[in-house]
């Protein structure tokens, strides 16, 4: 149902929003080294951007009479944080958010097909082409190649 997706994205976007926010404060701490302008701008927007996501989607589901979403899917944060703890530079970093941004591309591209809700498809299918935005950033910040592929398979999708 709309509700589950809704609840499922609000999880996701959460997860992303307290990741990135761990990242920046690691960075600010120092524990990540040398942290170059660009990519601590790009963490600050991305976050931003996943929380307004977060939002939107916790807007779809107490408008169709859910509670708001105020924690991640318990399997995956578990996953991202043993995977955090690891993390001791800005590649590291980039690794993980490059594996929550596609993880949150494949989940809103296998989402779309079941939404019934015109709003609710606009929103995923928005935020698919963010989190495809991200992943081609990163790819690049990881000196990788940026380009996606022309068809997203949604193997990486996340389904709770």
């Amino acid at each position: 149902s709309d509700l589950k997706v809704a609840e499922l994205a609000a999880g996701l976007e959460l997860l992303a929003v307290g990741t990135y926010k761990a990242a920046l404060d690691a960075a600010t701490a120092g524990k990540l080294g040398a942290v170059p302008p660009a990519v601590g701008e790009f963490v600050g927007r991305a976050m931003a951007q996943h929380q307004a996501a977060l939002d939107k989607w916790n807007g779809v589901v107490t408008g169709a009479g859910g509670k708001e979403v105020t924690m991640p899917p318990a399997d995956l944060k578990a996953t991202v944080d043993g995977e955090f703890a690891k993390v001791t530079d800005v590649v590291g970093a980039a690794k993980l958010a490059l594996l929550l941004e596609q993880t949150a591309a494949d989940t809103y591209l296998k989402a779309v097909p079941t939404i019934g809700d015109k709003d609710a498809i606009t929103l995923a299918g928005g935020l698919q082409c963010a989190a495809q935005e991200h992943v081609a950033i990163l790819h690049y910040v990881l000196g990788e190649y940026p380009v996606p592929d022309v068809f997203q398979t949604g193997a990486k999708a996340y389904s709770g």
